[in-house]
């Protein structure tokens, strides 16, 4: 993901980084079903690097969807930048 321009021209805004990942675990269904994919999710990360937020555009279903946004929201992220303040993002992630 690049960084992208402000509203007004100005300011890069860079993406927030992952720094810590958790993997998802597999969902029972998802297992007995032999059944696999990629989620889209739309992920809120605060200034500090904290999801607070995490929600499914592209669904997998069979119980894939809860673990993902589960193991999500324990990531943790180097804060996206506007100059050298760190900022709030959301982004889609998948």
């Amino acid at each position: 993901m690049d960084g992208t321009a402000d509203a007004d021209g100005g300011s890069k805004i860079t993406p927030p980084a992952v720094i810590f990942q958790v993997d998802p675990e597999y969902s029972e269904q998802a297992g007995k079903a032999k059944y696999s994919g990629s989620e889209v999710l739309l992920v809120e990360v605060d200034a500090t690097g904290q999801v607070t937020g995490a929600r499914v555009n592209r669904s997998l279903r069979l119980g894939l969807d809860e673990k993902t946004v589960e193991a999500v929201t324990r990531w943790k992220f180097r804060p996206g930048m506007k100059d050298v303040m760190p900022v709030g993002r959301s982004f889609r992630w998948s």
